[in-house]
């Protein structure tokens, strides 16, 4: 755990790392941008404005001067540059090799990550790549990150005794245009039907399952076909006259009923789910009342799971054919669902039994700020996902290793 002093001292890795005259100079001009373009409040990263690292110690200084006032809360960006520097400060003692294995002497890991990190485009990735190697950084590995060429190169090598490990990492934001097109649609939607039910006092499980994208035009048609299935009153699952949707309403409770349950879910594989429930917790017990469910779905996988996808296909051809060989996906920010690790689960699985040179996939997401109060930080939910039929098995001695996280206050 740490306090604010210690906080300060390790976030100063970063500034010593990139050099603070530059990132003095780049906070300036970020705050010139801003004044020019008149934003009273910037809420979140313009890239036509900032530098992503730039636009982090901005809202992490702020952030540091509200726990100063007596705030309790963390968010997002200190946690990140907490996390980086405490990252930069275990890779000490690391360097840069040749995926023959050659040391290069005149290529120091400093100047290396001091270039990519400056580069917008390279920030968010060299930064994973800094939390993978930090979190390997002990018992007695060696690590080292490869030097690009123009054959294909993995980011890092964990050597440990004879034995050695290729890891590549690939960092990608989920929130493609599609995808935001398609929530603020079924948000819209939800929103209608929510009112719905809670005029006319009912409880429903509602599912739309579509054969293309959701359109805008979509809406009026839907809530009519909706709104009079619920005046009906019945279970029911249909599809509709134009055969574009499959529709399923499943009365959850009557108005105001409370339930006494260990716990209320609603398992779906539907790509956007938006679920409201009014409960209290006695114990073990949770009283639940008025649950209400909207989950939509396309016949096309949403972009946050099939950029995944399209990462891993990159990234294996990182690995030397015959291995072995570990890939990092972190998706940030984390819009996933729970049902998307399980579709991802199984997609990769079916990748990782043709593509022998990969022994393992670590997926990653980087999930919200809490309280100072609460025991939980910011923290790194991963999953694991090993090959069963590898081309060459992974060392006795070699422990997997989840993305370094701190454990910030």
């Amino acid at each position: 755990m740490m306090n604010l002093k210690e906080v300060l001292n390790t976030i100063a890795n970063v500034s010593e790392l990139v050099v603070e005259q530059w990132l003095n100079h780049e906070l300036s001009q970020m705050r010139k941008k801003i004044r020019q373009k008149r934003f009273k409040t910037l809420s979140f990263y313009h890239p036509e404005i900032s530098h992503p690292l730039i636009w982090v110690w901005n809202q992490a200084e702020k952030n540091i001067q509200e726990l100063r006032r007596g705030s309790n809360k963390i968010h997002t960006e200190l946690f990140e540059l907490v996390n980086l520097g405490e990252s930069i400060r275990k890779i000490e003692g690391t360097d840069v090799i040749s995926m023959n294995g050659k040391y290069l002497r005149e290529k120091t890991v400093q100047k290396r990550l001091r270039k990519e990190l400056r580069d917008s485009k390279l920030y968010e990735k060299t930064a994973y790549v800094l939390r993978v190697a930090a979190s390997y950084c002990k018992n007695r590995n060696h690590v080292s990150f490869i030097e690009e060429s123009s054959d294909k190169t993995p980011d890092l090598r964990i050597a440990k005794d004879d034995t050695h490990v290729y890891i590549e990492c690939k960092r990608k934001n989920e929130q493609t245009k599609r995808d935001k097109g398609q929530m603020h649609i079924c948000n819209e939607l939800s929103r209608i039907l929510w009112r719905y039910m809670q005029k006319v006092g009912k409880n429903y499980f509602i599912s739309v399952k579509a054969r293309r994208d959701f359109r805008k035009g979509d809406i009026p048609y839907l809530k009519k076909l909706i709104t009079e299935t619920i005046d009906i009153g019945k279970d029911t699952r249909f599809i509709d006259s134009t055969e574009t949707f499959a529709l399923t309403l499943t009365k959850t409770l009557e108005k105001d009923q409370t339930i006494i349950t260990k716990g209320f879910n609603i398992s779906t594989d539907l790509d956007y789910g938006i679920f409201d429930v009014n409960y209290m917790q006695k114990g073990e017990n949770l009283y639940v009342k008025n649950p209400q469910c909207i989950a939509f779905g396309t016949q096309d996988l949403p972009d946050r799971i099939k950029g995944v996808i399209q990462a891993f296909d990159t990234a294996y051809k990182q690995i030397p054919q015959k291995g072995p060989g570990l890939i990092y996906i972190d998706i940030f920010p984390s819009k996933m669902i729970k049902s998307d690790f399980m579709r991802l689960r199984d997609q990769l699985y079916g990748k990782l039994a043709v593509i022998k040179r990969v022994n393992a996939v670590i997926i990653s997401a980087t999930v919200s700020t809490t309280e100072l109060s609460d025991v939980s930080n910011p923290s790194c939910v991963s999953q694991i996902l090993c090959n069963k039929n590898p081309r060459t098995t992974l060392p006795k001695i070699f422990r997997i290793q989840r993305p370094y996280t701190s454990m910030l206050f």
